[in-house]
């Protein structure tokens, strides 16, 4: 069993440009290890084990998404059946172009009253709402040394909207990786998007062994 302290979380990107089945990545499987190494987490191929919770911002398109072959409104009735371990707890995703959705998958062990272990996977969806600047929002440009707590939204030093993901008190740089960035896509954006079509690099400790 994994303990508490030992749970790791990594969030990952995507835009899309295609149908995305999210299912866990298989590392016997030749044709998993191919196209994850060849197209990383963008296919929908997830490295989860228990203890491990992997957040997507999917960028979407009108192309659609699965969960382990299935609709997503067939995914529930299929993990009440023991054909899937992933179960949909939250949905209010919106799945169109021009959206941005974040998509939870939190791996979790669990034991029958036989005492046999099993994973389950369970799966929080959510549409990003860009909230508008000016109103009574409480959207306030963001400050050192200032207190934050987990859904607070800022005004952050580069402009773009934010949306805090881990309390903290901040210091006298800004720590994105205490945020999510909120709203639509600029010239950053798909000048990223663009690299990664041509083939980005990645850290050597994300391919599969």
């Amino acid at each position: 069993m994994y303990h508490p302290n030992q749970i790791k979380e990594e969030t990952s990107v995507i835009y899309q440009d295609r149908a995305i089945d999210f299912r866990i990545l298989n590392r016997e499987t030749s044709n998993h290890k191919d196209k994850y190494n060849s197209i990383k987490h963008t296919d929908g191929l997830l490295k989860l084990k228990p203890g491990k919770i992997s957040h997507i911002r999917l960028y979407t398109s009108t192309a659609g998404i699965k969960i382990d072959g299935y609709e997503l409104e067939e995914v529930n009735a299929a993990f009440l059946a023991g054909n899937t371990p992933f179960v949909i707890l939250e949905n209010s995703g919106k799945f169109s172009a021009g959206n941005v959705n974040y998509i939870t998958f939190e791996c979790i062990e669990i034991q029958n009253q036989l005492g046999n272990s099993s994973q389950e996977i369970k799966v929080r969806i959510n549409v990003l709402q860009q909230k508008a600047m000016g109103h009574t929002s409480g959207m306030t440009d963001w400050t050192s040394n200032t207190y934050y707590g987990i859904e607070d939204d800022v005004i952050g030093p580069d402009k773009r909207l934010y949306n805090c993901t881990e309390p903290h008190t901040s210091t006298s740089e800004f720590d994105e990786s205490k945020w999510e960035r909120q709203g639509s896509l600029d010239a950053d954006d798909v000048a990223a998007f663009e690299a990664g079509l041509l083939g980005l690099s990645f850290d050597d400790d994300d391919d599969p062994q």
